[in-house]
């Protein structure tokens, strides 16, 4: 699975379906997400807060391919923020349509607060708890992360998510994330800095 999906179904409880984060959280963590996919893969560049196609081939994913077209149509837009921003706002629906696409999820509309909201159910709870259960075990035993897992886990630091692969870890296992972090690639330390700087913004600005 892609980064964006990953996160996607670690911010899901696996049994219920039931978001683990706030909405706006969640979709700057699938933005942040969707723009390390482009860096993974090298058709971007993620440099002191800004970021440039660096590649333009079209990536084979769909979703991908029309992030990259974003980026590269308002390439006047440089800064990291905005683009966290602006992918947040449909980060959700674009994300979870992809795993609809692949089978791993069912769209449904549902009422929330007199309003209806698109829901995404997991098909299979073990593909669900599938990023989660994988971080947590390679934590704890300290066991090496592929540089997909470190940015996940990195995104879901950002986000408030990390207690999901912490919760009954050892005190040292908890101090393995700054230092996983601090050993990314700098574009996606920087990436993942901006993700949780975006998001204390967002805190911010909800209480004032």
């Amino acid at each position: 699975m892609l980064l964006g999906d990953e996160f996607f179904l670690a911010a899901h409880d696996d049994l219920g379906g039931k978001l683990r984060l706030h909405r706006v959280n969640l979709g700057l963590g699938l933005a942040g997400a969707l723009l390390g996919e482009l860096v993974l893969t090298e058709r971007i560049a993620v440099k002191r807060g800004h970021l440039w196609v660096s590649d333009t081939r079209p990536p084979e994913d769909v979703l991908s391919h029309s992030v990259l077209s974003h980026l590269m149509n308002e390439d006047d837009v440089s800064s990291v923020t905005p683009w966290l921003r602006y992918l947040a706002a449909d980060a959700y629906d674009q994300v979870g349509t992809r795993l609809v696409h692949s089978g791993h999820a069912h769209r449904r509309q549902a009422r929330r607060l007199l309003r209806t909201v698109t829901v995404f159910d997991l098909v299979d709870p073990n593909t669900a708890a599938g990023p989660v259960a994988r971080l947590s075990s390679r934590l704890h035993a300290r066991h090496p992360l592929s540089l997909l897992d470190a940015t996940l886990i990195g995104l879901m630091a950002a986000t408030g998510l990390e207690k999901e692969v912490t919760r009954d870890a050892p005190v040292p296992a908890h101090r393995l994330i700054p230092d996983l972090v601090g050993r990314l690639p700098p574009p996606l330390r920087e990436l993942v800095a901006a993700t949780e700087t975006a998001v204390g913004d967002a805190v911010l600005s909800h209480r004032r």
